[in-house]
């Protein structure tokens, strides 16, 4: 299960790893507003609005025989393809273009999370009672560990080497996870199992709609928690340009 905790661990991890010098780059170099970059991790988190129809993609249609890993090393490879991509056209990629890529990126980086999240669901069917959740505990903290490394060595990076080689780093662990992630075991699709794609839509549309009705004042709460403006871009802003730091 190694191979599963590497790639939660490469998530986080590249989530983080850029964040900040990309930040600063548009603030720096393009003068972006903390309007830009609040509009610009909006945009970002649109992919995750649609988790489950990836989910029903996955399970629909199987890939070699299988629903989660072909999915999972194929938006990786996308993901680093985008970073070299960017590392190549750096000199002349603009606010627009650096968002469409991140964009981008977050839509591949969420099918892969899915998937993984598939995975993981399995896995957790099979733990004994008295180890239920040890698993999720593990994927959890494996994540957060990588965003908090990525987070302290992705600054260093970029004072010691510049935005660019950290796009061109950034690169590196997604494909390398897009790899190691085959070592997980999953069953093999069973043709009489696959669901036609409209079938397997609405029986998860139904269950999610369900799951908000019987939820709905948690929904509520959640929505007016995520609808509510937030700062941090307006004091990072502040503190990169005005502060000084």
């Amino acid at each position: 299960m190694l191979s599963l905790l590497f790639f939660y661990f490469a998530l986080g991890f590249s989530f983080s790893f850029a964040g900040l010098p990309m930040q600063l780059r548009l603030i720096n170099v393009y003068g972006a507003t903390p309007a830009v970059l609040t509009t610009l991790w909006g945009f970002v988190s649109i992919p995750w609005f649609f988790k489950p129809l990836y989910g029903v993609l996955s399970d629909s249609c199987p890939i070699g025989g299988y629903h989660r890993r072909p999915y999972i090393s194929a938006g990786l490879c996308v993901a680093s393809f985008v970073w070299l991509l960017m590392t190549l056209e750096f000199e002349v990629i603009n606010t627009v273009q650096t968002m469409a890529c991140v964009v981008v990126q977050s839509f591949f980086f969420c099918i892969a999370d899915v998937c993984a999240d598939g995975l993981m669901v399995a896995n957790v069917k099979k733990e004994k009672e008295e180890e239920a959740g040890k698993l999720q505990t593990k994927v959890w903290t494996t994540r957060a560990l990588g965003g908090i490394i990525a987070t302290y060595t992705g600054t260093r990076f970029n004072e010691a080497f510049g935005t660019k080689a950290v796009y061109a780093a950034s690169s590196i662990l997604p494909l390398v996870a897009a790899g190691v992630i085959w070592l997980t075991p999953e069953k093999p699709a069973v043709a009489a199992e696959v669901l036609p794609i409209k079938q397997r839509f609405k029986t998860t549309m139904t269950g999610v709609w369900d799951t908000i009705k019987n939820a709905r004042y948690l929904v509520v709460f959640c929505f007016v928690f995520a609808a509510t403006p937030s700062f941090s871009s307006a004091l990072f802003v502040f503190l990169t340009k005005k502060m000084k730091y």
